[in-house]
């Protein structure tokens, strides 16, 4: 039994002028702490390529916004999508090139189904531009917001044409979702204070009887998430009447990260901004040797007079968004042998 076929599509020319506009960039307070998940698969096998992604997330936007579920790809939905949007090129239509229906790109993958709907579009760039042209669109609309789907692939190609860009949303409903869990494409996770939850990359894996499905992990899905917190944190996920959860726990305790133009707290003395290295001054001390090093190689070492408490970085010394460790050493009179560490910290230019 097939229900929505509504097969509507959109064609459009558009024509855009690009402005950039250049900003100076000044050091912040960017020291990148992180911690780290728990209860996520890791290393989760992509099948989605980065703008098609983004049509699925800015498609469940709009379906969240509305109160409607949101829906998750598969692979070989991913392979039917781009199929199509290969074949629109050549022919802008819901009728395939050999004549028969676009639905006939589900039977080529094996996939089943109870609803189908497909919508195209040409002319935009960007994702969010054919969602907008979708969402303009009362027929499209309908697709979009069908609660009777519970899969879309979306596909993405280009041409060397008037349109340029082709894209494709390939919708099936049918199945029952039986098992939902969190994951992440990278083997080590991790996450950075501060960050919303879309920021953090993160997928749902459902599970139904086509197999494993994916979708990003949104807001709205989630209860328990506080992004300025630094404590141990339970998110919960929800999808329907099925939810799951996850941990992130805090960053360790270290004397990483910079504030720019303030000082940092330093159990040994040593203090640092983007533009200065200052101390306490080591009794007894036959002056000072100062390291910097960036992935354990030395970036630049200091021998400093006695009677200094300070030393100006030098301007362009240090890249920025990486991290430079500092280690203070005060030397002893007679002997650098006898010398004793005066400080060492990280930080974050």
């Amino acid at each position: 039994m097939k229900k929505s076929l509504s097969f509507i599509l959109t064609l459009s020319l558009v024509m855009s002028v690009v402005t950039v506009a250049f900003e100076e960039l000044t050091p912040t307070a960017a020291a990148a702490v992180t911690g780290r998940f728990g209860g996520v698969t890791t290393s989760v096998k992509k099948v989605w390529r980065g703008n098609e992604w983004e049509v699925l997330r800015l498609t469940n936007k709009e379906r969240m916004d509305r109160n409607r579920p949101p829906l998750s790809t598969t692979s070989r939905l991913q392979k039917a999508a781009r199929v199509r949007a290969v074949e629109t090129i050549g022919l802008f239509s819901h009728t395939r090139p050999d004549g028969t229906s676009c639905i006939t790109v589900f039977n080529d993958f094996n996939i089943d189904y109870s609803y189908a709907g497909e919508n195209l579009a040409a002319g935009s760039k960007e994702a969010a531009g054919s969602i907008k042209q979708w969402m303009n669109s009362p027929g499209h609309k309908r697709n979009i917001l069908d609660a009777d789907f519970n899969h879309m692939g979306a596909g993405y190609t280009s041409a060397n044409n008037a349109y340029k860009y082709y894209w494709t949303q390939m919708f099936t409903g049918g199945c029952q979702i039986n098992n939902i869990s969190v994951g992440s494409t990278s083997s080590k996770p991790v996450f950075e204070p501060g960050k919303n939850i879309t920021a953090l990359d993160l997928i749902v894996i459902l599970a139904c009887s086509h197999g494993k499905s994916y979708m990003p992990l949104a807001p709205k899905m989630c209860k328990g998430y506080n992004q300025n917190s630094r404590k141990k944190q339970t998110v919960t996920v929800s999808y329907k009447n099925l939810k799951t959860s996850f941990t992130m726990s805090p960053p360790p305790k270290t004397s990483s990260g910079s504030v720019t133009g303030k000082r940092l707290p330093s159990p040994q003395g040593l203090r640092l901004t983007a533009s200065k290295a200052s101390w306490k001054a080591v009794k007894n001390n036959n002056g000072y040797v100062l390291k910097i090093l960036r992935s354990n190689k030395t970036v630049r070492r200091v021998q400093i007079k006695k009677n200094r408490t300070s030393w100006k970085i030098p301007k362009g010394l240090l890249s920025k968004g990486k991290n430079y460790r500092f280690t203070l050493i005060a030397k002893g009179k007679g002997s650098f042998k006898n010398s004793k560490s005066a400080g060492s910290k990280v930080f974050t230019r």
